[in-house]
């Protein structure tokens, strides 16, 4: 099943305060503006760990690096499953879910249930990130599972559910929530597209509700893309996306392998970066051309950050029209969410949140996707000594975030 995924917007009615997200600018400007220029041009350092970092205590940033590092090792993330089970059985449940709070778990997700992540929401907040909030318990299905499970299904389940759709997206509507529809396997987002398609069709009239989700890793991200973004702009209906790169590649091309299809994968990430900044460069002209176009840049890469900020210098689009927000995962990339935030930029967090024991398929998923990124941190995690070295230097090796 495609998750659900809830974004506060800024200025609609307020959410009950257990889930309510609201985005609240620092005062330190990292925004260099140049002057004596028909329009601002905006450019962010992306280097300055004490702003970067300001909403980390020292235990945090040790955690961050320990963690990093342990996912550089391809034993480890391949047997992350077989090794969380051996743990258990020798640690015990109670020891086992401590462990895991000080280290993956307390990375990756904020907490147990909407009380317990409010703390951390409240914290981003006060530093300029908001919450993409996310109940990240996973069950994973293989193609025949999801045939079997739809056969056995009537008519009748189908459109109770169908109905249950309706109601939870006009409930999110009327309680000034955006949802985005995240991405699954090919064999599933058809499905998922066409239901997202209507639901934009119905609830985008007056303004972006409704996101969904485009994994550029895919040969064919550009043709839904522009075919969507077409349709949109026929109808007349507000087109929302979240561009993300993807998250099933061994999957895909496991299945595509055994059956005998084409592989639906870009061959290499260079293809899928430029697929990416393709069809971030279509949406952000599609904003240009009359401003009924909205993106999230859900990305970790800070060179495709870099280039939809100029991008949006070259088409003279505000930070302030909110029309192109940024997000990453909690837990990663805090030297891009934090100065994008604290520079005025609506960015996002996504907040997974679940028990322990039910948010280990996520973790291990997103170990596996993660992968090739982990492995190539080293520039997150030279910010990180470069931080821990600072604060050991000035004297705030024991700096706490005040807010």
């Amino acid at each position: 099943m495609a998750a659900l995924s809830i974004l506060r917007h800024h200025d609609d009615a307020p959410l009950d305060p257990s889930c309510a997200v609201v985005e609240k600018p620092c005062e330190v400007d990292l925004i260099s503006r140049k002057a004596h220029t028909e329009r601002q041009r905006i450019s962010i350092d992306f280097d300055n760990t004490q702003e970067a970092y300001k909403s980390k205590d020292t235990l945090e940033l040790l955690r961050s690096l320990l963690v990093f590092k342990l996912c550089t090792f391809d034993f480890l993330v391949d047997k992350n499953k077989e090794l969380m089970d051996l743990s258990k059985k020798v640690f015990g449940q109670q020891l086992f879910e401590k462990l895991m709070k000080m280290t993956f778990y307390g990375q990756f997700v904020a907490g147990e249930d909407q009380n317990t992540i409010k703390p951390l929401i409240e914290k981003n907040q006060a530093f300029g990130v908001g919450s993409v909030l996310d109940y990240s318990v996973e069950e994973d299905l293989t193609q025949e599972e999801a045939e079997k499970k739809e056969m056995d299904s009537c008519v009748s389940e189908a459109e109770k559910e169908s109905h249950a759709h309706v109601c939870l997206f006009q409930h999110a509507v009327v309680n000034g929530v955006r949802l985005m529809v995240d991405a699954e396997q090919t064999y599933f987002q058809p499905a998922i597209s066409r239901l997202t398609l209507e639901m934009q069709r119905i609830f985008n009239r007056e303004k972006p509700n409704i996101f969904n989700t485009y994994q550029c890793y895919l040969r064919e991200a550009y043709d839904n893309v522009s075919v969507d973004v077409e349709l949109s702009r026929r109808e007349g209906w507000y087109f929302g996306a979240k561009l993300v790169r993807g998250a099933y590649m061994c999957q895909e091309r496991s299945r595509a392998a055994e059956i005998g299809y084409e592989d639906p994968i870009n061959p290499d990430y260079e293809t899928t970066n430029r697929m990416y900044h393709k069809c971030l460069e279509y949406i952000l002209e599609e904003i240009n051309h009359n401003r009924m176009a909205n993106v999230m840049v859900a990305s970790h890469n800070e060179d495709t950050v870099k280039f939809t900020l100029e991008k949006m210098n070259e088409t003279s689009l505000s930070p302030t029209e909110n029309k192109v927000c940024f997000g990453q995962l909690l837990g990663m990339c805090d030297q891009i969410s934090f100065p994008l935030g604290q520079a005025g930029f609506p960015v996002y967090k996504y907040v997974p949140y679940g028990p322990v024991n039910e948010v280990i398929p996520y973790l291990s998923r997103r170990a596996q996707e993660n992968r090739g990124f982990m492995k190539g941190s080293q520039r997150e995690r030279s910010l990180l000594w470069k931080e821990l070295k600072r604060r050991l230097f000035s004297g705030h090796l024991l700096y706490k975030p005040a807010y």
